[in-house]
């Protein structure tokens, strides 16, 4: 079976977790990819939990996934230093629909601002405006602590876990066969980072803030999980984005 996930410490840690992983082809994709991977042929992926909206022939997991419930995350915004007014936002990193959809509504939500998106290849610290960072720059870096959590942000918009990625699959078969691979995954995922010399180039400051916040992160879904899912994928709809309510085909 083929596996596409994007890549960062949360997953490449889900990986090394996995019991026996030989018989999986697993494939670390930019995050915008993975959905269509997915699509082209019999797989399954963990997959930016938005794209449920504009592929609902896939079948989700609702056991497994990417959920953030506190400060820890894989994406942090950052404020141009001096700006009393946000009308400009630049995004980079591993981006996907997720980032380039909510942050429009976080700012409109929370802040009453109309913010302008813009996305940019440039080097993190060479961008002089307000910034939202995707991936494992905000840690080996060391910019998260100057950072806003925007898993926090997400959480008081929709009062539950922010899921940021999902397992999918076109195959009902291979989202069944998901449970075996994934058995025991949490406590697996939790003692890949209670050994330091398992996550390499990490600063100290980093590291000691990733495992001191991982029990944050969840990778076995709960039915808060499930509700933060649907609210999540509804918030598009709320803001005029889409037409009607994506139900998420569970499993």
């Amino acid at each position: 079976m083929k596996l596409f996930l994007p890549k960062n410490i949360f997953t490449e840690k889900i990986v090394d977790s996995l019991e026996d992983n030989s018989k999986l082809e697993i494939k670390f994709l930019p995050a915008s990819l993975v959905t269509k991977s997915v699509l082209l042929e019999d797989s399954l992926g963990l997959i930016p939990t938005l794209d449920i909206i504009k592929c609902e022939e896939l079948f989700i997991s609702s056991k497994f996934g990417l959920s953030f419930d506190d400060r820890l995350c894989n994406s942090y915004i950052y404020f141009k230093e001096g700006e009393n007014e946000l009308e400009n936002i630049v995004l980079l990193g591993d981006l996907s629909s997720v980032e380039t959809v909510l942050t429009k509504i976080v700012f409109s939500e929370l802040y009453d601002t109309k913010v302008s998106v813009g996305l940019s290849e440039k080097p993190f610290n060479s961008i002089l405006e307000n910034k939202l960072l995707v991936g494992n720059q905000n840690f080996t870096d060391g910019h998260f602590y100057k950072g806003l959590s925007l898993s926090e942000e997400i959480i008081e918009l929709i009062s539950a876990p922010f899921v940021n990625y999902v397992f999918a699959s076109k195959s009902e078969e291979i989202i069944g066969k998901s449970a075996k691979i994934f058995e025991n995954l949490s406590p697996k995922f939790y003692e890949q980072f209670e050994n330091q010399n398992l996550i390499s180039g990490f600063p100290q400051n980093a590291l000691e803030f990733v495992r001191e916040n991982i029990y944050s992160v969840n990778v076995e879904l709960e039915e808060q999980d499930r509700e933060g899912i649907n609210q999540l994928i509804r918030l598009p709809y709320y803001h005029g984005l889409i037409e009607n309510i994506i139900e998420p085909k569970f499993l």
